[in-house]
């Protein structure tokens, strides 16, 4: 992902979808967990890029279900952003790029 305000790109983990674990969210969300990082990024625009599915949406059992769940899933993730380039802007590139749109 890429912060509006920033020219590199960050690693971080996507969720994207309903909450399944609590009953009181039912509407589609886009979670996106920047890795080693921390600060307030309300109102920032960002590009985020998909590499890879880690796993389909799932209800835990309890909260600590969820957060060991969460925490493999990092691993995973990191995992997989380390054998996989950054992404290369349009301008950048013969081939597959990504147009960030945050010019």
């Amino acid at each position: 992902m890429r912060l509006a305000a920033e020219s590199s790109w960050r690693e971080a983990t996507v969720s994207i979808g309903d909450n399944p674990t609590f009953d009181d969210v039912t509407d589609t969300r886009v979670e996106c967990h920047i890795h080693d990082f921390s600060g307030d990024l309300y109102g920032a625009m960002a590009t985020i890029v998909l590499v890879g599915l880690i796993r389909e949406m799932r209800a835990f059992g309890d909260v600590a279900g969820l957060i060991e769940g969460t925490a493999a899933d990092l691993l995973i993730s990191r995992r997989m952003l380390s054998a996989s380039p950054p992404p290369t802007p349009c301008a950048e590139s013969a081939g597959d790029c990504v147009e960030p749109g945050l010019e």
